[in-house]
């Protein structure tokens, strides 16, 4: 009965497909790399602002393999700046496959990864504090975001908001220097006001 239980269950987990610490042990192929247990206790040395699949598949993939030769011995924890919420990451523990295919010294590469680097996901909109937190940390030596230079803005704020954010525009959706209003009112000049005909 117990061993029909355990099939069950596994069963639910592979057609689910939810990858899950919990399920890594009834994973088994001769192409999928896993984590060894150990790299899920190493502390939390890299802030990541941003949970895309570049920063996923460039720099996480890099920490990774330090961490699988024993070179680093750090995880990441990801700051998750859109809307939405972490459930997805949480789910899965943050644990997702890398599929590498390519070229190596004129040889062909295909690796299958389950990557363990990220050790949580955060929302900067609904807990800024844990983010503090990481940033304040002594084991912190590595902080990664791909924000590009249309990203970056000197705004007036306090970090100590929750989050920190800069002022709406007047509707309320946007970032001052991005709304469409905002640059059609500094590109007139001074409001003026509306003439209406009839």
């Amino acid at each position: 009965m117990d061993s029909l239980l355990a099939k069950n269950k596994i069963e639910k987990h592979i057609l689910k497909m939810i990858l899950s610490r919990e399920n890594l042990n009834v994973l088994s192929a001769s192409n999928l790399t896993l984590p060894d247990a150990q790299i899920f206790e190493f502390p939390e040395k890299v802030l990541q602002f941003g949970t895309g699949v570049l920063l996923r598949g460039l720099p996480d993939y890099f920490i990774d393999k330090a961490n699988r030769q024993g070179i680093f011995k750090g995880r990441i924890a990801v700051v998750k700046s859109t809307a939405g919420a972490t459930a997805e990451f949480d789910q899965q523990d943050s644990l997702y496959t890398l599929c590498v295919r390519g070229l190596e010294n004129g040889k062909p590469v295909t690796e299958n990864i389950v990557s363990s680097a990220i050790s949580r996901v955060i929302s900067a909109t609904e807990d800024w504090q844990s983010v503090l937190a990481i940033a304040q940390s002594p084991e912190l030596k590595l902080i990664v975001s791909n924000t590009t230079e249309v990203g970056i803005q000197l705004v007036n704020e306090s970090i100590a908001q929750e989050p920190p954010r800069p002022a709406a525009c007047h509707r309320g959706r946007m970032r001052p220097a991005r709304c469409p209003c905002a640059r059609r009112a500094a590109h007139r000049g001074a409001r003026r006001p509306s003439a209406r005909r009839g």
